[in-house]
Parts: C-alpha cells; sequence; structure tokens
C-alpha cells in the first residue's frame, strides 16, 4: 500500500507544482484531470478491500466518496448554467474543490499505508 501513497504523491505534486508556477496553469489543469482520473480508479480498488480496514479508514473512504459524488454532480450542474467559463464560482467549483478533495484522499492514502 505505500506504493500506492507514493504514486499517489507524485501524482498530487504533478498537479500542484504547476498552478504554483503561473505560466504552467494549462498543464496543472491536464495533471488535475490525470489525478482525478487516477484517484476515482484507486479509490475503487480501494473500496474492494473496504472489509480489510478499520473503522476510521471506512468512514474516511465513505466521505471522500461522497464528496467526489455531490462535486462532480455539482460541477455538471453548474457548467451547464454558467456558460461563460469566466465565473469565479465556476473556477471554485472545478478548480479549487476537486484539488482540496485530491488533498483529502492523499490524506486516506497516506493512513491507509500507515497502518
Amino acid at each position: 500500500m505505500k506504493v500506492l501513497h507514493y504514486i499517489n504523491c507524485s501524482f498530487y505534486a504533478l498537479a500542484v507544482i504547476p498552478y504554483i508556477t503561473i505560466y504552467c496553469v494549462m498543464y496543472g489543469m491536464y495533471a488535475q484531470f490525470l489525478l482525478g482520473v487516477y484517484q476515482v480508479i484507486l479509490a475503487l480498488v480501494l473500496f474492494t478491500f473496504f472489509k480489510k480496514f478499520n473503522n476510521e479508514i471506512k468512514k474516511h473512504l465513505r466521505n471522500y466518496g461522497i464528496l467526489t459524488l455531490g462535486i462532480l454532480s455539482l460541477i455538471f450542474l453548474i457548467s451547464k448554467t454558467y456558460q461563460s467559463g469566466n465565473d469565479p464560482i465556476l473556477v471554485v467549483f472545478v478548480f479549487i474543490i476537486p484539488m482540496l478533495i485530491a488533498s483529502y484522499f492523499v490524506y486516506i492514502t497516506y493512513l491507509i499505508q500507515k497502518k
């Protein structure tokens, strides 16, 4: 499980670093998409081993699943409502909140590899 955590951290760093360097924001968007795909696939794999984890990790995985489904639904609804793309609310729901959820998943993989 340590390898999965280190791969997750690597994907996370590859998504965060372009955002820090302001000139490479577009690469950060691409990396964030890849990070999201990787984390959702990894979460599905972890849900198959759900019974092996303790109650704390199960609670975190459930919260992650609910947050991910909720935010994906909100992103879909907001993107249909705001078509211009320059709206600050769209930026918050498409870039900032998903990165916060990705940070939460890095924490979950840290807890899993620590146990």
